[in-house]
């Protein structure tokens, strides 16, 4: 017998521990946001070098032409070789150049989007790998409290302090229950 389908998830560690917390009523939708966000903030440490994130806030400081700024963040795809994720915001901060928003209002949009479009393609992620490892009913049960994680609205204040200029080691850590007094919440 297996400990549950998120033992066996092809994702990162982090994310295993968001499937496991949402695939168990013991852990409450806060305790699934702060396993999301501590997942989230790994991997954009991994994936969004700060090089990248200091090139683009020079690339939209001083408001520009649309046109030159647009060039010069086509330029900057050479510094996210391999990073989905990277990518995703260069062409997140392209749109709100797009649509008007320049400097830091653009960047802090581009990062809330490119948390908001990584964290919903885990979701699916663990959806399909649910689907697969069991039940129809469990799976939109992960699936729906993965989603209320994400809705709970830690991704906006997270954006905020991966773009800080002061970025440290790490922002957030999963809160071990590990008391007498810890446990199941009583009603």
């Amino acid at each position: 017998m297996s400990d549950g389908p998120h033992r066996s998830l092809p994702m990162r560690p982090g994310w295993k521990k968001v499937a496991k917390y949402a695939d168990s009523q013991v852990h409450e939708t806060e305790e699934v946001c702060n396993a999301l966000v501590v997942a989230l903030e790994k991997d954009c440490r991994k994936d969004i070098p700060p090089k990248l994130i200091d090139l683009i806030r020079r690339a939209c400081d001083p408001p520009l032409l649309p046109d030159h700024t647009i060039l010069s963040l086509e330029g900057l795809h050479s510094v996210t070789l391999g990073s989905a994720m990277g990518d995703a915001l260069l062409d997140n901060v392209r749109r709100f150049i797009i649509g008007g928003k320049f400097g830091e209002a653009a960047l802090e949009k581009a990062m809330l989007n490119t948390l908001l479009d990584h964290s919903a393609r885990c979701k699916r992620q663990i959806g399909e790998h649910y689907l697969r490892e069991s039940s129809v009913g469990r799976t939109q049960n992960v699936e729906q409290r993965v989603e209320e994680a994400i809705q709970v609205g830690a991704l906006k204040s997270l954006a905020s302090q991966l773009l800080s200029s002061r970025r440290p080691k790490s922002i957030h850590r999963i809160k071990k229950h590990d008391g007498v007094e810890d446990g199941v919440r009583l009603l």
